[in-house]
């Protein structure tokens, strides 16, 4: 289960990384039997642009989840986003597929918690708090070959291309471009490579 592997193997893809590309890559490494169903559901981006649902065994199979994937694993994103917000947010909700089983969040109670957290942030974060933060990371390092990023980094750092210009080329929120060139970026990373 390499995200590390899932890396290396984005460095090669043109950009934008297309996720049809990604998809089965993720489902390969990440040692599970089936691609998740992607579903744009009307929710208020600003409380939840998206999430993944992986039923389990013991799942109600009268859950709405369970009934839309047919068993599969659900990827929700709100219909309202554009389509840059909803690619970054499959990217994203796809990288749970990495998830140590404790950092996922199985019951609807774990899920009313993690909300609960993201409207306020516990000074200790929880594992899925944690997953989320990493999921993050992982997608923007997905998007972003590691080549392409120097390039749009000096080309960012002379003036010759502004945040707009990289998100339209990435094809992802402008909002999380400024991220690819912080200092974590490269540390961040480093350690969701390391495993």
């Amino acid at each position: 289960m390499s995200y590390a592997a899932l890396y290396e193997y984005c460095q090669d893809l043109p950009v934008p990384v297309s996720r049809s590309k990604i998809i089965p890559k993720v489902v390969e490494l990440a040692r599970r039997p089936r691609r998740p169903l992607v579903l744009l559901r009307t929710m208020d981006p600003a409380t939840i642009a998206g999430f993944i649902v992986f039923p389990g065994e013991d799942a109600d199979p009268a859950h709405p989840f369970v009934r839309w994937g047919r068993g599969e694993p659900v990827i929700c994103v709100a219909r309202s986003l554009n389509y840059c917000w909803q690619r970054f947010v499959v990217i994203k909700e796809l990288m749970h597929y990495f998830d140590p089983p404790l950092e996922k969040v199985n019951t609807p109670e774990d899920f009313g918690a993690l909300l609960t957290e993201f409207a306020a942030p516990q000074p200790d974060r929880s594992l899925a708090m944690n997953s989320e933060v990493s999921a993050l990371w992982m997608a923007l390092g997905i998007m972003c070959p590691e080549i392409r990023r120097q390039s749009l980094e000096r080309r960012r750092a002379k003036g010759e291309l502004t945040d707009l210009d990289i998100a339209q080329e990435l094809k992802m929120p402008a909002a999380y471009v400024p991220l690819l060139f912080t200092a974590q970026y490269k540390h961040n990373i480093g350690r969701l490579c390391a495993g």
